[in-house]
């Protein structure tokens, strides 16, 4: 079961409206201190630009979603304490 949880968990992809970019979400899991953290990452679709963590808050970054311009995303976090809604530039 220890192996299993050292795997990072990807879910939730979700694509821009232009089809140019995709987002999804990665829950990494410590075990030692029986915590996770999940966080946003960022890549084109083209494959011409890597794909990158755009959030690291050591909390719950959750359910990325793209705002209809394909600048930012907006997604929930619980690194105020409780579920918010927060958004963020991808450029």
């Amino acid at each position: 079961i220890e192996d299993l949880f050292t795997c990072d968990r990807v879910a939730d992809p979700s694509l821009s409206h232009d089809a140019t970019a995709f987002a999804f979400q990665v829950t990494d899991i410590f075990l030692d201190r029986n915590e996770s953290q999940t966080s946003i990452y960022w890549g084109s679709t083209d494959g011409k630009q890597p794909i990158r963590r755009l959030t690291q808050s050591g909390k719950k970054d959750i359910r990325p979603r793209f705002h209809p311009d394909g600048k930012s995303l907006a997604f929930l976090s619980s690194r105020s304490g409780s579920m918010q809604i927060w958004t963020i530039s991808i450029e």
